[in-house]
């Protein structure tokens, strides 16, 4: 059985384990998780604390989030602060010692409300739509990564 990670549908969340939700099961305790296998990942992940900015799609407000790790494909934020899964936010940031902005539309891919006692609060986050440019970028820093 393939690795799990915590759904923000917890317990019938915001969409449940609805059936033409395939990434989502439903556990015999009645959590709802996000089935996901470490080898289905598109992009390399790689531990890296990281500033972001973010605002609503709609351009209001403006939030600070602190990132976990980094691929090309997203993020995990370390938060309090948890959004609604499927909530989509304009991300910019920068890798250590690159002076370029990389500018990103993101949204929230799952949101971890309760965590374990080894685990910390947060949201996935997946970069929807990015420059080709910005998305070799962080492949390439991700590749030369010795963090």
């Amino acid at each position: 059985m393939p690795p799990v990670l915590p759904s923000p549908a917890v317990n019938g969340g915001v969409d449940g384990c609805k059936p033409e939700r395939r990434d989502l099961t439903l556990r015999p305790s009645g959590e709802c998780v996000l089935a996901v296998e470490r080898d289905q990942r598109r992009f390399t992940r790689k531990a890296i604390h990281l500033d972001f900015r973010g605002e609503s799609a709609e351009g209001v407000g403006q939030l600070l989030f602190e990132g976990a790790d980094l691929s090309a494909g997203g993020t995990f934020f370390k938060s309090d602060l948890l959004l609604e899964q499927g909530e989509q936010l304009a991300l910019e940031f920068r890798l250590p010692r690159l002076s370029k902005v990389i500018r990103a539309q993101a949204r929230v891919a799952w949101v971890r409300r309760f965590p374990k006692t080894d685990q910390l609060p947060g949201m996935g986050i997946e970069f929807s739509a990015m420059t080709d440019e910005d998305r070799t970028v962080i492949a390439q820093y991700l590749e030369s990564f010795k963090g």
